[in-house]
């Protein structure tokens, strides 16, 4: 088991669904949205770090609310303090493999696509030689 304040981040998070998403600090994963949690978005993916380790969310233990009204908003999903139980497993991906597949899903429609430097991102990822360098150029 992996705790989730000993881990490298940022992280790129690539979904068994075919998005893909970066986790910048601890605090994503610990503050949760309920709904979220309950259709497997967190625990339905491969976490990657940027020295090319591979983790997985095997549970998320939903501890209590999070913030005024524990949680709950009229305007948004209710917010919740989550215990992540996280392990560490083979990396699927090699680099060249997981360029291509951020590639394609920059491709497919994704939000990312919506960014003013769409065209030099694409080329940041083309041209990254390691999991350093992919999750930096994400992480921008």
């Amino acid at each position: 088991m992996v705790n989730v304040n000993d881990m490298p981040f940022p992280l790129l998070l690539v979904r068994d669904e075919g998005e893909f998403a970066i986790i910048a600090e601890p605090s994503w994963l610990q503050i949760v949205y309920q709904p979220l949690v309950d259709r497997g978005y967190y625990t339905n993916g491969t976490y990657v770090s940027k020295n090319g380790s591979a983790y997985r969310i095997t549970a998320i233990k939903c501890i209590k609310g999070y913030g005024w009204l524990w949680g709950y908003s009229l305007v948004r999903p209710r917010r919740m303090i989550a215990e992540v139980v996280m392990i560490e497993c083979e990396n699927p991906f090699t680099i060249e493999g997981l360029k291509q597949k951020i590639l394609k899903m920059m491709h497919g429609g994704s939000t990312w696509s919506s960014r003013d430097d769409f065209d030099d991102l694409k080329q940041s990822v083309a041209l990254a030689d390691s999991f350093a360098c992919l999750i930096d150029a994400l992480h921008t």
